[in-house]
């Protein structure tokens, strides 16, 4: 029994080293392997649950609208993507904003509240589309593989030992 508990603590250490904040392997292997269109659609696809599942977005806000989809074009201009970018004020008090693959973003209401400047908002949304650009939420499916892979391939060790979990 011993045996297995280290073996997972190397595991879950070993798995957990791939988080390295300075360049992630993870993120590296996306990127090279990953068609930037799939990542469009993929977007596009989870897109309505995400904007409902933050509360709705608030396309009746027009005005404010037009005004982030027009800061998201501009900082599109100097960021290196083929993603049609697209954001939503969402219906959420919560200072926060949120991107999917493939471009498509969502900024709180409370988030436009608490901000005093443009400035504030850009590096908010330039940090999002970085999120998308860099492929982090594929990267974040890719390492929850690795990590049920792991599991499942320690749970047949495990068995072929006799050993009940």
């Amino acid at each position: 029994m011993r045996p297995i508990v280290l073996a997972l603590v190397f595991v879950t250490a070993g798995l957990n080293g791939c988080q390295n904040p300075i360049r992630d392997p993870i993120d590296s292997v996306v990127q090279v392997v990953t068609d930037p269109r799939k990542e469009i659609q993929k977007g596009q696809r989870h897109y309505p649950f995400a904007l409902a599942q933050s509360g709705g977005d608030l396309t009746q806000l027009r005005g404010t609208n037009d005004y982030l989809n027009t800061l998201i074009q501009r900082l599109a201009v100097t960021a290196d993507s083929a993603f049609p970018w697209e954001i939503r004020l969402v219906n959420d008090g919560s200072i926060n904003a949120w991107a999917l693959p493939g471009g498509k973003m969502g900024v709180n209401y409370g988030l436009i509240n608490a901000i005093e400047t443009e400035a504030e908002l850009v590096s908010v949304l330039g940090h999002e589309m970085a999120h998308s650009i860099e492929l982090h939420g594929t990267g974040r499916e890719t390492f929850g593989a690795l990590v049920g892979l792991a599991a499942q391939i320690i749970e047949i060790g495990i068995a072929e030992r006799g050993v009940q979990a």
